[in-house]
């Protein structure tokens, strides 16, 4: 794909109501979510509800931006874009990494079909005569799942499972929140908000769309 192709069909993603554009001065945008991480945490740890130890191990110090590139989708008609959201090195790489397996162990948190699965149900499956076998693909992005009523779902299935965690349930929604929603991100020298969905590509925004979606 030429890059100028490239370029358009992610500026069309990215002309949606859910990413902002933000002044293309805006390079302090990292240092701000950095402060804006580190003192919400800190004011999780000062009520009691995160240790010290939490605290030092998820702020950020030097991250990089978060980065949105398109993954090609070459099975489509038109080959459109996939929004990956890039977060290693950034402010919300140890808020995902920290968060995910506490929502991972979860029933339906992960994918759980595999095509062979899939295909040998089919086979020993007899069809009546006024039967089909539709397959569906799914066209949403995980920018169109409600993401404030995910995490509230992901927070409902966390607290009522057999493992429930140590840290309180008011906490773990800050922290989720802090690490899936209104992220800023760079794409071709601009910078974004995604200001509304889940963002693409961090582990935990993963699983609590698969949550929502179960």
């Amino acid at each position: 794909m030429k890059q100028t192709t490239c370029l358009d069909k992610l500026n069309e993603i990215l002309s949606s109501s859910q990413f902002e554009p933000r002044n293309r001065e805006s390079d302090d945008l990292t240092r701000r979510t950095e402060e804006l991480i580190k003192s919400s945490l800190h004011q999780l740890m000062k009520q009691g509800k995160i240790s010290e130890k939490i605290y030092h191990r998820l702020r950020t110090i030097g991250s990089q931006p978060a980065r949105l590139y398109g993954l090609a989708k070459v099975h489509k008609n038109g080959t459109p874009l996939r929004p990956v959201l890039s977060i290693p090195d950034s402010s919300y790489k140890k808020l995902n990494k920290f968060l995910s397996p506490f929502f991972g162990k979860l029933p339906g948190a992960n994918i759980e079909t595999k095509s062979k699965d899939a295909r040998a149900a089919l086979e020993a499956t007899k069809l009546d005569d006024d039967e089909l076998v539709v397959s569906l693909d799914v066209k949403s992005l995980y920018t169109n799942v409600l993401d404030e009523e995910a995490i509230e779902i992901a927070l409902k299935e966390l607290y009522s499972s057999d493992e429930v965690p140590e840290i309180p349930r008011s906490a773990m929604k800050s922290l989720s929140r802090l690490a899936v929603t209104s992220v800023h991100f760079k794409c071709n020298k601009m910078w974004y908000t995604q200001s509304d969905g889940l963002a693409m590509g961090a582990s935990l925004a993963v699983i609590v769309a698969n949550l929502w979606m179960k």
